[in-house]
């Protein structure tokens, strides 16, 4: 399994701030999707890669792919060479809901209290539960219990 870092969707932003190459990301994305799980993280820093349009284009790259690989997107917190404030929550919430209207499983992560439970993209039932342990007990013989959708493995 692989978490990959997409840092932002803009070869500008790759540029500027990572000093590399968005394509040469997007294309170890493409080559470890067809060998392994994957799961991408989007970590937003506001002001600098917290554009909607730029998240729904990201949500629809990936959905080119699988729209149920899972997308974490994290908040920023200033460190090390960035005192950029911490990314709003409410940004989170928007951009991650942008997402969903794309892709099956997106989770807000460094946001304390945030439900990252796993839901069926079909019935909205709960299929995963993340407290203290993980508990996949809205599945059963690899289909939501409530409407029988086929669960794709990669959220397994």
């Amino acid at each position: 399994a692989m978490n990959i870092d997409i840092k932002a969707f803009t070869e500008d932003f790759y540029r500027r701030i990572c000093k590399g190459s968005l394509s040469d990301v997007l294309r170890t994305v493409e080559i470890s999707a067809g060998r392994c799980h994957i799961e991408i993280t989007n970590l937003i820093i506001h002001g600098l890669n917290d554009d909607i349009q730029d998240m729904k284009r990201l949500a629809r790259w990936i959905a080119n792919i699988s729209p149920d690989i899972p997308l974490h997107i994290s908040r920023y917190f200033p460190n090390y060479r960035m005192d950029i404030p911490a990314s709003p929550i409410d940004v989170l919430f928007s951009l991650a809901d942008a997402a969903r209207q794309i892709l099956n499983y997106v989770y807000i992560g460094n946001v304390p209290g945030t439900d990252n439970d796993t839901y069926c993209p079909q019935c909205g039932s709960r299929l995963i539960e993340r407290k203290y342990k993980i508990s996949a007990n809205g599945i059963r013989d690899g289909k939501c219990k409530s409407c029988h959708r086929t669960v794709s493995n990669i959220i397994l």
